[in-house]
């Protein structure tokens, strides 16, 4: 963390603070204490002002059924900052052979929820009236308190609802939902729509 004139809400208990990740110089937080502990969800988008692509968490061979084996592009819209970025999802293969062929994403590094809450989702399966070749499923963490600054962004505030959260949305690869894709920039113009069409 460095000084600076520029100042921010901690992302932790939104303290107005000075200090922020020296690294990105996108995230303030009020002491060392906070900044470790938000880490875990933070290194998966943070990066130098200098670098395009975001930093990849260590991999390591998979030991163990719930150790990831695949990751995927994902659109991730941070509760307290207004840019998105587009972070890689570590995937787990099916627990059983009787359940569904899709990969189970590990999202709670990025989905912040309250007591034994676990992140929900929605499915989107068509796209201005109609069917999408690859639907978006839409993790978000219900019981939120905080309103989402990404998504008021890329709705220009104009969307009926507020969305509250932090919100991570992935790219199933077919109609069937049998597995995964990876979302990019391209995929903004239809969340946007939804973002704004919720009521």
């Amino acid at each position: 963390m460095s000084g600076t004139a520029k100042r921010g809400p901690c992302a932790v208990c939104n303290l107005v603070t000075t200090n922020w990740c020296s690294r990105c110089e996108n995230r303030f937080y009020c002491s060392p204490l906070h900044l470790h502990q938000e880490w875990p969800r933070h290194r998966f988008f943070c990066r130098s002002p200098s670098t395009t692509a975001p930093l990849q968490a260590s991999s390591s061979p998979p030991s163990s059924p719930d150790t990831p084996t695949s990751s995927f592009k994902a659109i991730y819209f941070p509760k307290l900052e207004s840019n998105t970025y587009i972070v890689s999802v570590p995937c787990r293969s099916p627990a059983t052979r009787g359940e569904s062929m899709c990969p189970r994403p590990v999202v709670d590094p990025f989905l912040s929820t309250s007591g034994s809450r676990q992140p929900a989702a929605v499915v989107l399966t068509k796209n201005l009236g109609c069917e999408r070749r690859y639907p978006l499923q839409v993790w978000y963490c219900p019981d939120s308190g905080t309103f989402n600054r990404a998504i008021w962004k890329v709705t220009s505030g104009q969307a009926r609802r507020v969305v509250k959260g932090d919100v991570l949305v992935m790219k199933f690869a077919g109609k069937r939902r049998q597995g995964y894709i990876d979302a990019t920039n391209l995929d903004l113009a239809s969340l946007t729509q939804y973002f704004l069409s919720q009521g």
